[in-house]
């Protein structure tokens, strides 16, 4: 049976007319998201790292794209807590889970999917961990090789990756173990 549902423009998701909601990232093809390295720094400019509240996954702890949180800096002149250097290329956006801020590239010359995590107030590499080993897909030429953000759940880091045809989901615990 079909899909029906029709797409919401203004937030990114296909609204169904019967069955569940299922969310597609809206970006206009002119402002595609820049590699990785450079998303980093957008999301902490805009948080304070203090009082900021967790941002587990893609759109956020409700799912909606919104933020509890306020103060938000009208100007990045002042705001910037850090900025870091993500290796790699990927259009994932961060995650933010207490003092760690994750998030996944891919090291074209290496053929490596990974998943890193800088700590949140200071910005430094924690660690970094190759999931997935695996030559490179086919993609459209504005898409990434590491595009799926990585989702929390508290204990867990989840990741997915194309493996040639087939998906590789994986779990991390908080260290960077593969569980």
């Amino acid at each position: 049976m079909p899909f029906h549902g029709f797409f919401d423009k203004a937030f990114g998701t296909i609204l169904p007319l019967k069955g569940t909601i299922r969310s597609i990232p809206f970006v206009p093809p002119l402002a595609m998201p820049s590699p990785s390295r450079l998303i980093l720094p957008a999301l902490l400019t805009l948080t304070n790292l203090a009082l900021a509240e967790d941002w587990p996954m893609w759109r956020g702890p409700r799912m909606d794209g919104t933020s509890l949180d306020k103060g938000f800096p009208s100007t990045s002149d002042d705001s910037e807590q850090w900025r870091g250097t993500v290796p790699g290329l990927g259009h994932a956006s961060p995650i933010v889970l207490g003092n760690h801020v994750f998030i996944v590239s891919c090291l074209p010359d290496t053929v490596d999917r990974v998943l890193l995590a800088f700590d949140r107030a200071s910005g430094k590499l924690e660690w970094q961990t190759t999931v997935l080993k695996s030559p490179l897909e086919g993609k459209h030429r504005l898409n990434s090789h590491a595009s799926s953000t990585p989702a929390c759940d508290g204990e867990r880091v989840f990741t997915a990756f194309l493996d040639t045809t087939e998906v590789v989901a994986s779990a991390h615990d908080l260290s960077g173990r593969q569980l």
